[in-house]
């Protein structure tokens, strides 16, 4: 099961990660028109790999189909 939820935490914490950089001055960019694109992306992204991830870890079927095994 770690190998199957692995990647989507990994999503989830970059995004995470791009958005809390954005926050205050900016540590990539300083323009303030650029940053909120940057925050909003970073917060999707965290977002989806949180969906994700939870629906990797809730729904056996994706998990089996990742791991390698039958469905049946």
């Amino acid at each position: 099961m770690i190998r199957s939820v692995l990647p989507w935490a990994l999503v989830a914490i970059a995004g995470v990660v791009l958005a809390a950089i954005q926050l205050d001055g900016g540590l990539i960019v300083q323009r303030p028109e650029a940053r909120m694109p940057m925050f909003l992306g970073g917060t999707v992204i965290a977002i989806a790999g949180l969906l994700k991830l939870v629906a990797v870890a809730t729904d056996p079927k994706i998990r089996r189909r990742r791991e390698g095994g039958s469905e049946d």
